[in-house]
């Protein structure tokens, strides 16, 4: 990465500047007790819209929370639960309130 910086800020006099931030995030992390997840039967994951919520079928949550953040959340969403199993999780966002 430095050799290519070095190479444009030679040959097209490219400045580059890092800084660190901290910019606001929602984090997914198990509350008191463990947690009340059931291991999913569903053979085929995916999503679906049903009944007014949104139904994750057949995912772990890591998967649910990446394709969660990208329906409504106004930043980056990070699971720290280290669950693996995979489960059904059903969101009561609603069609119109997605992006």
């Amino acid at each position: 990465m430095l050799m290519l910086q070095s190479l444009l800020a030679d040959r097209f006099r490219v400045r580059f500047h890092r800084e660190t931030r901290e910019l606001p995030v929602y984090v997914v992390e198990i509350g008191k007790g463990k947690p009340r997840l059931q291991e999913s039967t569903e053979a085929k994951p995916g999503m679906r819209y049903d009944a007014g919520a949104f139904v994750f079928e057949g995912v772990t949550l890591t998967e649910f929370v990446a394709e969660f953040s990208h329906l409504r959340v106004d930043r980056p969403v990070f699971d720290r639960t280290g669950l693996t199993a995979v489960t059904t999780y059903v969101s009561n966002l609603r069609a119109s309130q997605a992006r």
